[in-house]
């Protein structure tokens, strides 16, 4: 603000539902540069959900007004305690720190790695949470088919996010969110995984869907495959999808682990999920033999040129040292 103005300042917090003033003060005296009006406090009674906090300063001079978008969550808590196997310890860290119990429930285990226990626990009629995605699974010789993701548009041919669908109502009414994704998304989907369900044996229950795009890569055209490749395009994506395998219930989470404990929204969606799952049934159903037959079967499909490009997302454009490494030589293609 311009200094030596004796104004007012108002604010106020609006929502769908609320137009509240916050804070109101007069005969407000500005300095030059920086300068602190107001101190401001936002309540726990709000629901989550997005604000837009407004202010504007009127003086006999002047009239200045700015607003910004905001999330408001609560804090965390996670009602039981479930038993661990995680190679993440910050992640392992965020569960400890915000769980009510002191002891871990054996029925219900949170995992980032796929090992024979874990489908030994699903026969045993345990709730298995498998946080998979940011990990190589391939060791293991059990993965999913799927992709890298990133929170950013699809340009033309490059990438594969066009946005994803919360089935859940519980998570919707928690994150602050209504059917469609927005931007607490990101802290979840930067640097995450989604499965691609196309050959899934089974239809699971999907809790949070993906929208693939339904442009095909323009190094295909060049190469002279002009027809759509339908395992390349609109692929059903999954990031949080839940069934009943053996006697357990097995869900499996593909979002990023690493702003679980540094993003309300991150914080969360992983809260909400844990409590959720113990009470949690679906008619889906597959045994564990089933389960591991396919995944022990599923084939590594990488993504095509440009989409490789937009997931690998280390630069703004392509150059030549990315065509020399995915061996292409440009000045043949016609």
């Amino acid at each position: 603000l311009p200094a030596n103005q004796n104004g007012s300042l108002r604010i106020r917090l609006l929502s769908k539902d609320r137009n509240q003033e916050i804070y109101q003060g007069a005969h407000l005296i500005t300095v030059a540069g920086l300068q602190k009006l107001a101190d401001i406090e936002i309540f726990s009674a709000y629901q989550p959900g997005e604000y837009t906090i407004e202010a504007e300063f009127i003086s006999q001079e002047m009239k200045i007004f700015n607003n910004w978008n905001i999330w408001y969550y609560d804090r965390p808590t996670i009602s039981l305690r479930p038993s661990l196997r995680l190679n993440d310890k910050a992640f392992a860290g965020f569960i400890q720190k915000y769980s009510r119990e002191q002891e871990a429930d054996p029925n219900f285990v949170v995992t980032d790695t796929i090992t024979e226990e874990l489908f030994e626990d699903l026969d045993n009629g345990k709730t298995i949470l498998l946080c998979y995605g940011g990990n190589d699974h391939s060791a293991s010789g059990y993965i999913f088919p799927g992709t890298l993701d990133r929170f950013k548009p699809c340009i033309w041919d490059r990438g594969s996010n066009l946005g994803g669908i919360i089935h859940s109502g519980q998570l919707c009414k928690k994150m602050g969110l209504e059917r469609y994704f927005d931007f607490p998304m990101q802290s979840l989907i930067e640097g995450g995984y989604k499965i691609n369900l196309d050959d899934f044996p089974i239809m699971p229950d999907e809790l949070i869907s993906g929208v693939d795009k339904p442009v095909r890569d323009r190094m295909n055209a060049l190469k002279g495959i002009k027809e759509y490749q339908k395992e390349r395009i609109l692929r059903n994506f999954c990031y949080l999808f839940v069934l009943k395998c053996g006697k357990g219930i097995f869900a499996v989470s593909t979002f990023s682990l690493k702003n679980a404990d540094r993003s309300p929204a991150a914080s969360t969606y992983y809260s909400t999920l844990m409590d959720m799952l113990p009470s949690l049934t679906d008619k889906s159903a597959i045994s564990t033999s089933a389960l591991k037959k396919y995944m022990r079967n599923v084939k590594v499909m990488k993504e095509d040129v440009m989409n490789h490009f937009w997931e690998i997302d280390n630069k703004p454009v392509e150059d030549v040292l990315f065509w020399e490494q995915m061996g292409i030589d440009l000045t043949k293609i016609r």
